[in-house]
This record gives C-alpha cells, sequence and structure tokens, in this order.
C-alpha cells in the first residue's frame, strides 16, 4: 500500500497579551496509508452536494484507466526503441564485417603482387599485419558480446 499525504490547515483565535485577538493558523500534512479517502469524507461530499462521491468514483476510476495506457504507451514506446536499437547494431555489425572482408581481400592482392615481383617480405607482412588485426577483433567482439549478454563466466 502507498501512503498519500494531506495538506490540512487549522484556524484558530487566540487572545493576545494586550486584550486584542490574534489570528493563528496550523499547516501541516497527514498521512493516509491509501490513495482513497475514508468512506466518511465520501459521505460528507455528499452531505453538501448530493451525488459528489458518485462523481469523485468516475473521476478516480478515469484516471485510473489514463494511468494504466499511459504506461503501456511507455512500455510500448521502450520496447520499439529497443528494438530498432537492436536492428541498428545489427545493421552496423553487418558493415563492419563487409569492410573488413574488403579490407583483408586488398591486403591478400597486395600479398600476392608482391609475391610476383619477388618481395617475399613485404608479402608477408601485407597478410601478417592485417591477419592478426582482424582475429584480435575478432576476439575482443567475442569478449564484449559475452559481457553483454551475460554468457560465460
Amino acid at each position: 500500500m502507498s501512503s498519500e499525504a494531506e495538506l490540512y490547515s487549522v484556524a484558530t483565535t487566540e487572545q493576545g497579551l494586550q486584550g486584542d485577538s490574534m489570528q493563528a493558523a496550523e499547516v501541516g500534512f497527514r498521512t493516509r496509508k491509501s490513495i482513497y479517502m475514508p468512506s466518511s469524507e465520501f459521505k460528507g461530499y455528499d452531505d453538501v452536494l448530493p451525488g459528489a462521491a458518485e462523481r469523485l468514483l468516475a473521476l478516480f476510476e478515469e484516471q485510473a484507466r489514463h494511468r494504466m495506457a499511459m504506461e503501456e504507451r511507455m512500455v510500448q514506446n521502450d520496447l520499439e526503441s529497443s528494438k530498432m536499437s537492436i536492428e541498428a547494431d545489427q545493421a552496423n555489425r553487418t558493415q563492419a564485417t563487409g569492410l573488413g572482408l574488403l579490407a583483408l581481400l586488398i591486403f591478400v592482392g597486395l600479398a600476392v603482387f608482391f609475391a610476383f615481383m619477388g618481395m617475399e617480405a613485404a608479402a608477408i607482412a601485407s597478410v601478417i599485419v592485417p591477419g592478426v588485426q582482424c582475429i584480435g577483433d575478432w576476439i575482443g567482439k567475442l569478449i564484449a558480446d559475452r559481457r553483454t549478454t551475460g554468457g560465460g563466466d
């Protein structure tokens, strides 16, 4: 159960030291254990204005429906936002993979070219350097994926 605060004020008239009257006001908060008013308060509204209690209940019910609809929209927006984020992440990964493959093909082509030109050291370097980098990136992505998805220890 939630607790709701309610503002109250009490005005009193007191006799001052000089015989004049003074107005004093006490203002504070009372808390309730529930969001609903006690039945005596509803009865008081109905005594002052017949049908007021029913109108208040209808207002509370309308507010509850509105709040639930707003919460449902918030949840739906969060789900859609998450779905779009996942799709964008997958598109970025696909693009990065394609660019990595293109770079690897370029370096393999350079290695073949250097081998035909008789530059074995350059051919080996043009394959080893990007190959080691690709393997390092792949291992780094595996570790990052396991951390974000909670996989592994």
